[in-house]
């Protein structure tokens, strides 16, 4: 199995880091090298597919106190 490799340093070491870019609403995420802070990725703070579930569970529950059938 391959190593993930620093391009910059060649460092093998990785960190998840918050942080929120300039004139930005939303946080983001970044994996980057511990060593030299080098940045191999960058994801949202928020992982959509959980959120879309729990708006899609709290929907459901609504519906429910209201009779309303839904399908989602």
């Amino acid at each position: 199995m391959a190593t993930p490799t620093c391009i910059k340093c060649s460092g093998h070491i990785f960190e998840l880091v918050e942080f929120e870019p300039i004139n930005s609403n939303y946080k983001m995420n970044s994996i980057q090298c511990t060593n030299c802070g080098g940045v191999a990725s960058i994801s949202e703070y928020y992982a959509s597919g959980v959120l879309i579930n729990r708006l899609s569970e709290a929907v459901k529950r609504i519906a429910e106190r209201l009779g309303v059938l839904v399908d989602l």
